[in-house]
């Protein structure tokens, strides 16, 4: 017969298989001519670079999407905005 603390250990995995969904704002950018198109590379960088194991931890990439004044919002910074105006995790 187990002893009681094993059995406790039993029915409590190591581990357990987790996952989130984190929004994060990056900037790429390099030089290219100005007819080229800039999405397919900029976006080929990031995939590439979240490629392999980080800590343990696979990063799949699920969604692009371009915005491209998220500096120009920061000027009315002070003053309250409306839902939708701003960049938004």
């Amino acid at each position: 017969m187990a002893k009681p603390d094993q059995d406790q250990q039993n029915d409590n995995p190591a581990t357990i298989r987790k996952g989130i969904y984190l929004s994060a704002l990056i900037y790429v950018e390099g030089d290219y001519p100005p007819a080229q198109d800039f999405m397919a590379p900029a976006k080929a960088a990031l995939k590439d670079s979240l490629k392999g194991k980080h800590n343990g931890l696979t990063l799949t990439l699920k969604k692009v999407e371009v915005k491209n004044n998220v500096e120009d919002e920061d000027e009315g910074e002070g003053q309250a905005s409306k839902k939708g105006d701003k960049f938004e995790f």
